[in-house]
């Protein structure tokens, strides 16, 4: 998902700028977990419950990382705790040759 990063960003940026008290933003599954920091908010995407795609790569590449989900706690505060978790105890092998998927 790395080259499908967001096409807007100063538009969104410029409407977040509205609302100072956004502090995390949220996506559904891009088959990768994501946690990084953003114009001072918290930027989170969940893993996919099925394969997982590779990230920094050029081409389409599967990861052999196991299926995942995120799961959150939203306190009173604004304050968020987030963890994600992994499919354990199965194995899991992806067709790592695919083109897509």
């Amino acid at each position: 998902m790395d080259q499908h990063s967001l096409r807007n960003a100063a538009a969104l940026d410029r409407a977040l700028a509205a609302f100072p008290r956004v502090r995390h933003l949220l996506c559904g599954h891009i088959h990768q977990e994501l946690d990084l920091n953003w114009g001072g908010r918290r930027i989170m995407a969940t893993p996919s419950t099925c394969v997982q795609f590779k990230p920094h790569c050029d081409n389409f590449t599967l990861d052999t990382v196991s299926p995942g989900w995120r799961w959150l706690d939203l306190h009173p505060d604004g304050t968020l705790t987030t963890e994600v978790c992994r499919l354990s105890g199965v194995k899991f092998h992806p067709d790592i040759a695919s083109e897509g998927y």
